[in-house]
């Protein structure tokens, strides 16, 4: 990882912020692919949703996991048959636990035309009860999303196309039109020199014969 730490940051910061142009090209670059990894982003949150309501008995089959220690970290090894077995058995009954409950409030609901309005208020409260089970359980993935389908390609993508940036012919025209700028003031400051090494030249020439007319004298 030294490359992101380089002890050149501070240089290529201060070249960076000096220069408008090269400044504008990174900017833009890295908006550019933000906003594009944010819209795909949001296109497989609003893909997970859909299938979500769709079949919403799927996610609320949450996993289930042992209590562990730091203890007992060191002392994990590979599971035996008998053991895994057992633990496939007691995934199935409570990966099952949330939709039985859900069954058993679905089956309370009185069918009864005369009690519509029971009817009605318990239909409602098993929506609400599915919903805050499956907007927490959303919740609780919503950082191993962001680091799996925005932080992480977004860091892939930006170091290629950082990697790509290329001057668009606006920017090429401008460091043209500053190049013979450049070039224009280098030959007025070169005429320059020539005069100001003219006039040192006479000025010690004025003094060698003011000398010699002294000694003279």
């Amino acid at each position: 990882d030294e490359h992101m730490y380089s002890q050149l940051f501070p240089q290529r910061a201060q070249l960076i912020s000096s220069n408008p142009m090269m400044k504008e090209l990174i900017y833009n670059c890295y908006d550019k692919v933000l906003q594009r990894q944010k819209a795909e982003f949001v296109d497989i949150m609003q893909s997970t949703l859909d299938s979500t309501w769709k079949s919403p008995m799927q996610m609320v089959k949450a996993a289930t996991m042992g209590h562990f220690t730091a203890d007992m970290i060191d002392q994990m090894m590979i599971p035996s048959l008998d053991d895994t077995k057992e633990r496939v058995q007691s995934e199935w009954l409570r990966r099952a636990k949330p939709k039985q409950i859900l069954d058993q409030i679905a089956r309370e609901v009185p069918d009864d035309p005369a009690r519509t309005r029971d009817a009605a208020e318990q239909i409602s409260s098993l929506v609400l009860k599915v919903f805050a089970l499956i907007r927490s359980l959303t919740a609780d993935q919503m950082e191993l999303f962001a680091v799996a389908f925005f932080q992480l390609p977004m860091m892939n993508r930006l170091e290629e196309d950082m990697a790509g940036l290329t001057l668009s012919d606006e920017h090429m025209r401008r460091y043209q039109e500053r190049r013979d700028q450049n070039i224009r003031k280098r030959q007025q400051h070169q005429e320059s020199l020539k005069e100001m090494d003219w006039c040192i030249k006479e000025i010690e020439k004025f003094q060698m014969g003011a000398a010699n007319a002294t000694k003279r004298h």
